[in-house]
């Protein structure tokens, strides 16, 4: 594979592994791959954004986080796909929300299909996402007078209702997650799963980090106990 650094050179890189596409699924089979011995190159077509350069405005946030600009559909344009697009996939601009699968639904698959490893081997790899997330319960200030209302109707019609986990750290409470957080307060894939992939592990030197380039996909090559990440416009 060709990578162009920022200088417009070209680079090739050569792994035993490419994964395409950085969200949630791809960020975190390349971390355990990585941490397995495998040298790994994920894809992502989209940029590595700064929160920083979040305004808050559909008309630029949409085309910048979502593939298709938010319209992606499926092939009958029966349903709208609002997939991520830049580092981190989804979760860069998903409401917050950690919904681990339930468990009558784990024990169906169980019974119906088996799990890889066993329930218990899926119990813990759940629990480990959720605390790589960061994935907490929300306290009653997270809580806005719509929140309230829901919960207060639910309760009057004697309705069972759930407060999920969110994946916020001290949350601003602007209202604009499906924008990005221009605050950064989310903890998204990119610092739950690929953290590791831009520190040095003990031992081993400073990674030597690429800027991205503004025109381009990015891409990070993990490779096993030095970690050092590759950050680059992707040429096939």
């Amino acid at each position: 594979m060709i990578a162009v650094d920022p200088t417009g050179r070209a680079q090739e890189f050569r792994a035993e592994i490419v994964i395409v596409g950085s969200g949630a699924g791809g960020s975190s089979a390349a971390r355990t791959l990585a941490a397995a011995g495998c040298d790994v190159l994920l894809r992502e077509a989209g940029e590595h954004h700064d929160p920083a350069t979040f305004d808050q405005r559909e008309e630029t946030m949409l085309p910048r986080l979502y593939a298709g600009g938010g319209a992606q559909t499926t092939a009958d344009q029966a349903i709208v796909v609002m997939s991520g697009r830049g580092l981190g996939g989804s979760t860069l601009h998903n409401t917050a929300l950690c919904v681990p699968p339930p468990p009558a639904i784990l024990d169906r698959f169980d019974r119906e299909a088996g799990l890889p490893g066993g329930r218990a081997a899926v119990d813990a790899a759940v629990a480990d996402v959720l605390l790589r997330f960061g994935a907490r319960p929300m306290l009653a200030a997270d809580e806005n007078r719509s929140n309230r209302l829901l919960r207060a109707g639910a309760e009057r019609l004697g309705l069972s209702y759930e407060s999920p986990l969110h994946n916020r750290e001290v949350c601003d409470r602007c209202g604009f997650c499906i924008l990005g957080c221009a605050y950064n307060r989310k903890r998204h894939a990119v610092f739950a799963f690929l953290e590791e992939a831009v520190s040095p592990l003990p031992g081993c030197p400073p990674p030597a980090a690429q800027s991205v380039r503004s025109d381009g996909g990015c891409g990070a090559g993990l490779r096993p106990k030095a970690a050092v990440p590759f950050w680059k416009k992707i040429a096939c």
